[in-house]
Protein backbone atom coordinates (compact mmCIF):
# COMPACT_ATOMS: atom_id res chain seq x y z
CA UNK A 1 0.00 0.00 0.00
CA UNK A 2 2.77 2.45 0.94
CA UNK A 3 4.72 1.53 -2.17
CA UNK A 4 1.67 2.34 -4.32
CA UNK A 5 1.34 5.77 -2.70
CA UNK A 6 5.05 6.47 -3.13
CA UNK A 7 4.81 5.34 -6.77
CA UNK A 8 1.79 7.62 -7.39
CA UNK A 9 3.56 10.57 -5.78
CA UNK A 10 6.68 9.93 -7.85
CA UNK A 11 4.63 9.65 -11.06
CA UNK A 12 2.69 12.79 -10.21
CA UNK A 13 5.88 14.68 -9.47
CA UNK A 14 7.47 13.49 -12.72
CA UNK A 15 4.37 14.43 -14.72
CA UNK A 16 4.24 17.87 -13.11
CA UNK A 17 7.94 18.42 -13.75
CA UNK A 18 7.54 17.32 -17.37
CA UNK A 19 4.62 19.72 -17.87
CA UNK A 20 6.54 22.60 -16.26
CA UNK A 21 9.53 21.99 -18.54
CA UNK A 22 7.24 21.77 -21.57
CA UNK A 23 5.59 25.08 -20.67
CA UNK A 24 8.93 26.83 -20.17
CA UNK A 25 10.23 25.52 -23.50
CA UNK A 26 7.03 26.60 -25.25
CA UNK A 27 7.31 30.12 -23.82
CA UNK A 28 10.99 30.41 -24.76
CA UNK A 29 10.43 29.23 -28.35
CA UNK A 30 7.32 31.40 -28.71
CA UNK A 31 9.18 34.52 -27.56
CA UNK A 32 12.07 33.72 -29.87
CA UNK A 33 9.69 33.35 -32.80
CA UNK A 34 7.93 36.62 -31.93
CA UNK A 35 11.25 38.44 -31.71
CA UNK A 36 12.29 37.03 -35.06
CA UNK A 37 8.98 38.11 -36.60
CA UNK A 38 9.34 41.59 -35.11
CA UNK A 39 12.84 41.94 -36.57
CA UNK A 40 11.59 40.78 -39.95
CA UNK A 41 8.81 43.39 -39.86
CA UNK A 42 11.28 46.12 -38.93
CA UNK A 43 13.54 45.19 -41.83
CA UNK A 44 10.56 45.18 -44.19
CA UNK A 45 9.47 48.59 -42.90
CA UNK A 46 13.00 49.96 -43.41
CA UNK A 47 13.01 48.63 -46.96
CA UNK A 48 9.65 50.22 -47.74
CA UNK A 49 10.72 53.55 -46.23
CA UNK A 50 13.94 53.46 -48.25
CA UNK A 51 11.96 52.79 -51.44
CA UNK A 52 9.60 55.66 -50.67
CA UNK A 53 12.54 57.98 -50.02
CA UNK A 54 14.24 56.94 -53.26
CA UNK A 55 11.02 57.45 -55.23
CA UNK A 56 10.55 60.89 -53.66
CA UNK A 57 14.09 61.93 -54.46
CA UNK A 58 13.77 60.62 -58.00
CA UNK A 59 10.54 62.55 -58.59
CA UNK A 60 12.09 65.72 -57.17
CA UNK A 61 15.10 65.34 -59.44
CA UNK A 62 12.85 64.77 -62.45
CA UNK A 63 10.90 67.93 -61.58
CA UNK A 64 14.14 69.90 -61.26
CA UNK A 65 15.27 68.68 -64.67
CA UNK A 66 11.90 69.65 -66.15
CA UNK A 67 12.02 73.14 -64.61
CA UNK A 68 15.62 73.58 -65.77
CA UNK A 69 14.71 72.51 -69.30
CA UNK A 70 11.72 74.86 -69.35
CA UNK A 71 13.85 77.77 -68.12
CA UNK A 72 16.53 76.99 -70.68
CA UNK A 73 14.01 76.81 -73.51
CA UNK A 74 12.20 80.00 -72.52
CA UNK A 75 15.43 81.99 -72.10
CA UNK A 76 16.72 80.67 -75.41
CA UNK A 77 13.53 81.79 -77.12
CA UNK A 78 13.72 85.22 -75.56
CA UNK A 79 17.28 85.74 -76.76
Amino acid sequence: MNSNIVLLIALGTAATLFMAIAIVLFVVFYQKRMLSEQLRRQELEKTVQRQILEATLESQEAERRKVAADLHDSIGGML
